[in-house]
């Protein structure tokens, strides 16, 4: 099993995804402006970097009544996975 590193970034945005997803971009980024004071950049930015490290999928999905379409997130790290992983790394250190 590959070991899981998370960046405490990343542990916020997993947190979002892992209350309930797929989850719209914009919700992600207002969630987190409410929360931990990100700007809308910042979420994004993190966001294209985890789901470059296989941490996330985007999916385009559908966003209402017109019909349009727009991206949502998806989590492809366990919560539980990524718990076990950090208390390991946590034990190492120590």
């Amino acid at each position: 099993m590959e070991q899981i590193k998370l960046t405490s970034s990343e542990w916020n945005i997993l947190n979002c995804l892992w209350e309930r997803s797929p989850r719209p971009v914009m919700q992600i980024a207002n969630e987190l402006e409410q929360t931990v004071g990100w700007h809308r950049s910042t979420t994004i930015t993190t966001l294209h970097r985890m789901e470059a490290k296989g941490l996330v999928r985007c999916e385009q999905a559908e966003t209402g009544q017109s019909g349009s379409r727009g991206r949502a997130y998806v989590p492809l790290v366990d919560r539980e996975q990524a718990a076990v992983a950090e208390t390991r790394s946590f034990l190492d250190r120590v």
